[in-house]
């Protein structure tokens, strides 16, 4: 079921939403799976056939080279890392929560519905690697829990296709995953993106994240710091010196446009004339119907 109940609560949000769980080890994933792509290769070979990265908060996101991947080294992988691998754990995470078990028939149609497409041959293809790339993850990770430290690590999920059902089974960490508190996201977060669009997908969900988080504050405008979107994104300042702050400026500008689709209003409020204003930009964001949903709670 959308979100369509939630008509009753407050008019403005109707079944364009989505309720997913996405607590900080959700956020964690999310941020080694867009890392992958442009992860350093291993120096030793005694580990040319994994993939490891390290989240901010230090924890491991990796992958390995696997048959059911089909390639033949972790350079291949790092090409499969695309932004609908995230979409469908996203996806995966929201029909966790409604069935309330670890073990499920995964929705094919609801799935393509959202996306805008339909059940074909080549779109079941490429169900079928993101369910590969996303059932090849390892992680180590380390949350928090009613103010206490916990420990996750294993795979994130393994899945199984039979005749037209497939059938998902998602790891441990789950169990420490409270399928109650939810974050809504717009439906458009699913719409099919280019290879080079991970950091669009990874930015929607941050200021998801943000916008719940921060909803009930008496202040329209919220304001989050230019440096902390660029370290979830994983975009070093070695990066920046690199391709050039203005070459990233309007790349966030292109992004923050694309999300007003998502219904952000998402601006730098700051001028930003080189690169030290750039790192030190703030950003202010706001989303009126979450906002007024959120406040409705």
């Amino acid at each position: 079921m959308m979100v369509t109940a939630m008509k009753s609560k407050i008019g403005l949000v109707t079944n364009s939403f989505i309720p997913v769980p996405l607590n900080d080890v959700v956020m964690e994933i999310v941020e080694g799976i867009g890392n992958l792509r442009n992860a350093a290769e291993p120096s030793s070979q005694l580990f040319f056939n994994e993939l490891v990265v390290c989240t901010q908060k230090n924890n491991k996101i990796s992958i390995a080279v696997t048959d059911k991947l089909n390639v033949n080294d972790i350079t291949e992988i790092k090409k499969l890392i695309r932004p609908s691998q995230i979409q469908l754990l996203i996806y995966i995470l929201f029909s966790w929560r409604r069935h309330q078990n670890k073990e499920f028939i995964f929705n094919v149609g609801e799935y393509f519905s959202l996306k805008g497409i339909r059940r074909r041959a080549e779109n079941m293809k490429r169900l079928r690697e993101d369910l590969s790339i996303l059932s090849s993850i390892n992680i180590e990770i380390v949350g928090r829990k009613k103010g206490k430290e916990y420990q996750v690590y294993g795979n994130l999920l393994t899945f199984d296709m039979i005749g037209r059902d497939i059938y998902i089974q998602l790891g441990t960490w789950i169990d420490n995953l409270d399928p109650h508190p939810f974050t809504l996201i717009n439906q458009n977060f699913f719409i099919p993106h280019y290879k080079n669009h991970i950091p669009l997908v990874m930015l929607s969900l941050k200021f998801a994240q943000l916008c719940k988080l921060n909803a009930k504050k008496a202040s329209g405008e919220l304001v989050v710091h230019h440096d902390t979107l660029l370290k979830f994104l994983g975009i070093t300042h070695q990066q920046i010196k690199k391709q050039g702050y203005s070459y990233y400026v309007e790349m966030f500008s292109s992004m923050f446009y694309q999300l007003a689709f998502e219904g952000y209003e998402i601006y730098f409020l700051t001028d930003i004339h080189d690169y030290f204003s750039f790192l030190n930009a703030k950003v202010a964001y706001k989303n009126t119907r979450l906002k007024e949903y959120y406040e409705s709670m």
